[in-house]
C-alpha cells in the first residue's frame, strides 16, 4: 500500500460528503465503503485510530493519521440519513398504492 497524503484525503472526504449519493455508501460492522466509476474507498478502525483507504487504477493508498474519526461519524450520519430518506420514499409509495387500491374497490 502507498501513503495517501492528508490534503488529498481531506479533499476526497469533502467531495464525498458534498455528493454522497454518487458513491454507493454502505455501512457494515463499523466499516464504511463507497465507490463510483473511478475510485473505491473504505474507512475502518484499527484500535483507537481510523484509517482511510482509497483504491484507483488497481493501486491502494492509505492514510491512518488518526484524523478520520470525525469523518467516519459524519459519513455514518449521512448514510443513516440516506437510509431514512429511502425508507420514507418507500412508505410514501406504498401509501400511494394503497390509496389507489382502495379507490378502485369502491
Amino acid at each position: 500500500m502507498r501513503v495517501l497524503k492528508i490534503q488529498e484525503a481531506q479533499l476526497l472526504v469533502k467531495k464525498i460528503l458534498s455528493s454522497p449519493k454518487n458513491y454507493e455508501l454502505k455501512l457494515n460492522n463499523g466499516i464504511i465503503t463507497g465507490s463510483d466509476e473511478e475510485i473505491s474507498f473504505r474507512f475502518y478502525k484499527e484500535s483507537e485510530k481510523a484509517s482511510f483507504e482509497v483504491t484507483i487504477d488497481g493501486f491502494t493508498f492509505v492514510n491512518n493519521t488518526g484524523e478520520w474519526n470525525n469523518a467516519m461519524i459524519m459519513l455514518e450520519n449521512t448514510i443513516k440519513k440516506m437510509e431514512r430518506e429511502q425508507d420514507d420514499e418507500k412508505i410514501e409509495e406504498a401509501l400511494s398504492k394503497l390509496k389507489k387500491y382502495l379507490s378502485s374497490e369502491m
